[in-house]
């Protein structure tokens, strides 16, 4: 689905529904995220029914992040409302879901009808929203032929302030999700589990993803710091709080995708910054064992840092152009891609996030030396066998194009 309008219906309860609409759920009033999802999930017209809306939740629609046209209606005004041609969805204001349930829908005949479990979110055909407009009577509709959809993604109806912890608890579940399939198992097992937690403490607070961004790219320069000291000591803690930083790392996207601030620039720095890191990191490591082994070691830190850089490079170039990850993915009609070339499936084997568990092992058992050579020579062969394949590649697609 992409381009629809959709119909929120209030609380079925008038008890306290404004304060219910108004609380916050992961950081966003519940109605705003109703708006918000419906937005991400491609609709571009939102009708609030509602006899007499109050100012406080008109007051949502001035939001930076609403794009999407917001009209506040009574239900007898609905039927001249002009909606966008084809289907509607007509969701509950009271119901966090997952936008993703409507991205993946197919479109509906102009009779269709479908009910999305017990979530109270329908998605009615041309015809079906034409009659919907006219007699909006959700008995009437469902009394219709209505086809049932379940679907694995999380949604929760919340009736009660009660409703909100494990609707909350179904929204953190999902940020576990791989993103762009960077993660190892230790990473998406232990960093993943930390930085939940850690979102869970930040979310409350008005803390943007890109300061998020920033906290970790510092903490990283202070694990780079501590690796280039002498001593046993110092490099434990270098390998400490780069897992840190990799932690808070994760918890820029998870705040992004919570309150819905995910935006090109932003996983654009998140992108860059990180590969400031890993470009500087051996070179930290060399000085830092050249202090206790001899100055070869630096030389080894050298080359190993200009074989990061070139790896690094590659990275870059595969998540902004060749794959788009969803931390890059800002506009509704955007998807995750995931490319099926030799060049990013090399780097998505070997660029995982899981490099910082080995690092910590091998500093654990004091062999930083052993890991400099075996560096020094292994990442120049990878970014000269990516260089081959990208290279290879797109001279294929080139002529691919050109024969088309």
């Amino acid at each position: 689905m992409n381009g629809f309008s959709a119909i929120v219906l209030k609380p079925e309860s008038e008890t306290d529904s404004l304060g219910l609409l108004m609380h916050s759920v992961g950081g966003v009033p519940l109605l705003l995220r109703t708006f918000l999802a419906l937005q991400r999930a491609g609709c571009e017209h939102i009708i609030y029914l509602d006899d007499d809306p109050d100012g406080g939740l008109k007051a949502l629609q001035r939001d930076k992040r609403v794009r999407a046209r917001i009209e506040w209606l009574p239900p007898e005004a609905l039927k001249e409302a002009k909606l966008e041609k084809g289907q509607i969805a007509i969701v509950p204001s009271n119901t966090v879901f997952d936008y993703q349930i409507l991205r993946e829908l197919d479109d509906l005949d102009e009779s269709g009808c479908l009910k999305i479990s017990e979530s109270g979110i329908l998605i009615c055909g041309a015809g079906r929203a034409a009659e919907f407009c006219q007699n909006p009577s959700l008995s009437d509709l469902e009394g219709g032929e209505t086809v049932e959809f379940t679907t694995d993604r999380y949604w929760h109806r919340i009736q009660s302030e009660d409703d909100i912890r494990p609707a909350l608890q179904q929204i953190y579940k999902s940020l576990a999700d791989n993103e762009g399939g960077l993660e190892g198992f230790l990473d998406h097992v232990i960093s993943r589990r930390f930085s939940i937690l850690f979102t869970r403490m930040l979310i409350p607070f008005p803390i943007s993803p890109n300061l998020v961004t920033c906290l970790s790219f510092l903490t990283g320069l202070v694990a780079l710091y501590f690796f280039s000291l002498p001593g046993y000591m110092n490099k434990i803690w270098g390998a400490v709080l780069l897992q840190v930083s990799a932690v808070i790392d994760h918890s820029d996207g998870e705040i992004a995708r919570l309150k819905f601030q995910t935006s090109r620039f932003g996983g654009t720095l998140d992108l860059v910054l990180d590969q400031i890191i890993y470009t500087l990191l051996m070179l930290a490591i060399g000085l830092g064992v050249a202090a206790d082994h001899g100055q070869t070691y630096f030389w080894l830190g050298v080359a190993c840092s200009f074989g990061s850089l070139m790896g690094c490079l590659y990275t870059t170039i595969n998540q902004l152009f060749e794959t788009r990850i969803l931390a890059l993915v800002e506009k509704p009609e955007e998807e995750v891609v995931e490319s099926e070339s030799k060049f990013s499936r090399m780097i998505e084997t070997f660029g995982t996030r899981e490099f910082g568990y080995y690092l910590l092992f091998v500093t654990a058992i004091d062999k930083l030396h052993w890991l400099l050579w075996v560096f020094a020579i292994g990442v120049q062969f990878f970014w000269i066998i990516l260089t081959v394949l990208y290279l290879t590649e797109h001279r294929k697609a080139r002529k691919a194009v050109a024969n088309a």
